[in-house]
Protein backbone atom coordinates (compact mmCIF):
# COMPACT_ATOMS: atom_id res chain seq x y z
CA UNK A 1 0.00 0.00 0.00
CA UNK A 2 2.90 2.55 0.75
CA UNK A 3 4.80 1.80 -2.17
CA UNK A 4 1.40 2.71 -4.32
CA UNK A 5 0.53 5.56 -2.48
CA UNK A 6 4.13 6.67 -2.94
CA UNK A 7 3.85 6.05 -6.82
CA UNK A 8 0.66 8.09 -6.96
CA UNK A 9 2.24 11.06 -4.96
CA UNK A 10 5.42 10.71 -7.14
CA UNK A 11 3.21 10.86 -10.26
CA UNK A 12 0.41 13.67 -9.06
CA UNK A 13 2.27 15.99 -7.13
CA UNK A 14 4.71 18.74 -7.87
CA UNK A 15 8.14 18.42 -5.47
CA UNK A 16 10.32 21.06 -6.91
CA UNK A 17 12.24 18.19 -8.59
CA UNK A 18 13.10 16.75 -5.96
CA UNK A 19 12.50 12.76 -5.45
CA UNK A 20 10.45 11.11 -3.01
CA UNK A 21 12.45 8.71 -0.91
CA UNK A 22 10.77 5.12 -0.46
CA UNK A 23 9.89 5.87 3.27
CA UNK A 24 8.07 8.73 2.18
CA UNK A 25 4.84 7.16 3.80
CA UNK A 26 6.43 5.82 6.93
CA UNK A 27 8.22 8.65 7.71
CA UNK A 28 5.06 11.04 7.25
CA UNK A 29 2.50 8.79 8.74
CA UNK A 30 -0.84 11.10 8.71
CA UNK A 31 -2.15 12.74 5.61
CA UNK A 32 -1.16 16.33 7.73
CA UNK A 33 2.33 15.71 8.19
CA UNK A 34 2.76 14.27 4.57
CA UNK A 35 1.27 17.35 3.52
CA UNK A 36 3.43 19.73 5.36
CA UNK A 37 6.38 17.57 3.94
CA UNK A 38 5.16 17.49 0.38
CA UNK A 39 4.37 21.18 0.80
CA UNK A 40 8.20 22.22 1.88
CA UNK A 41 9.37 20.36 -1.22
CA UNK A 42 7.64 21.98 -3.59
CA UNK A 43 8.31 25.34 -1.57
CA UNK A 44 11.85 24.90 -0.94
CA UNK A 45 11.61 25.67 2.62
CA UNK A 46 13.34 23.22 5.04
CA UNK A 47 11.76 21.55 7.97
CA UNK A 48 13.20 21.24 11.01
CA UNK A 49 13.50 18.00 11.96
CA UNK A 50 12.85 17.54 15.74
CA UNK A 51 13.96 15.28 17.88
CA UNK A 52 12.25 12.21 19.24
CA UNK A 53 12.88 13.43 23.16
CA UNK A 54 10.90 17.11 21.41
CA UNK A 55 8.22 14.75 20.39
CA UNK A 56 7.77 12.37 23.18
CA UNK A 57 7.75 15.72 25.65
CA UNK A 58 5.08 16.92 23.87
CA UNK A 59 2.98 13.93 23.50
CA UNK A 60 3.52 13.88 27.55
CA UNK A 61 2.41 17.80 27.55
CA UNK A 62 -0.37 16.73 25.55
CA UNK A 63 -2.12 13.50 27.00
CA UNK A 64 -1.00 13.90 30.59
CA UNK A 65 -3.80 16.43 31.79
CA UNK A 66 -6.29 14.89 33.45
CA UNK A 67 -9.57 15.76 35.15
CA UNK A 68 -10.84 14.48 38.57
CA UNK A 69 -12.92 11.29 38.60
CA UNK A 70 -15.57 11.63 40.87
CA UNK A 71 -17.46 8.43 41.05
CA UNK A 72 -21.39 8.21 41.18
CA UNK A 73 -22.98 5.98 43.33
CA UNK A 74 -26.11 5.45 42.28
CA UNK A 75 -26.15 1.55 41.82
CA UNK A 76 -24.14 -1.79 42.04
CA UNK A 77 -20.67 -1.55 39.27
CA UNK A 78 -18.76 -4.61 38.52
CA UNK A 79 -15.87 -4.16 37.21
CA UNK A 80 -14.98 -7.73 34.77
CA UNK A 81 -11.97 -7.89 33.23
CA UNK A 82 -10.48 -10.95 31.22
CA UNK A 83 -13.61 -11.04 29.19
CA UNK A 84 -12.34 -12.74 26.00
CA UNK A 85 -12.51 -16.25 27.01
CA UNK A 86 -15.47 -18.78 26.88
CA UNK A 87 -15.51 -18.33 30.96
CA UNK A 88 -15.19 -14.49 30.78
CA UNK A 89 -17.67 -14.46 27.66
CA UNK A 90 -19.73 -16.37 29.99
CA UNK A 91 -20.05 -14.49 33.10
CA UNK A 92 -20.15 -11.18 31.21
CA UNK A 93 -23.37 -12.70 29.93
CA UNK A 94 -24.74 -13.43 33.45
CA UNK A 95 -24.25 -10.24 34.60
CA UNK A 96 -25.84 -8.24 31.53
Amino acid sequence: MAISIRRKLGQEIETGGKVLNSNIVFENPSVNTLTHYLFSLKSGTVETERSAEDIMQNLFEKYSTFRTHVPVMDGKYVVLTGSTGSLGTHILSTLV
